[in-house]
């Protein structure tokens, strides 16, 4: 993903960009929806796994995308 979007591959960054972000957000998907009797703090703690994961993975994906930049001039 990080290649297609300096390379600006749109629609192939796009297609990479969908499957992982199924693939990442996928198991905790399921443990929010199957999880019925959990207690509300679960979902909390979920929730914002979630959301440090994802901001870290995108401040990473940023930088890869930046050096691969630099890197190619």
């Amino acid at each position: 993903m990080v290649i297609a979007l300096t390379t600006h591959q749109i629609l192939n960054s796009v297609f990479w960009g969908v499957i992982t972000l199924s693939s990442f957000a996928a198991p905790d998907v399921y443990l929010l929806t199957a999880g019925k009797n959990l207690p509300w703090m679960a979902y909390l703690v979920v929730i914002g796994i979630m959301t440090i994961g994802g901001t870290m993975s995108l401040i990473k994906m940023r930088s890869n995308a930046r050096d691969l930049r630099l890197s190619h001039g």
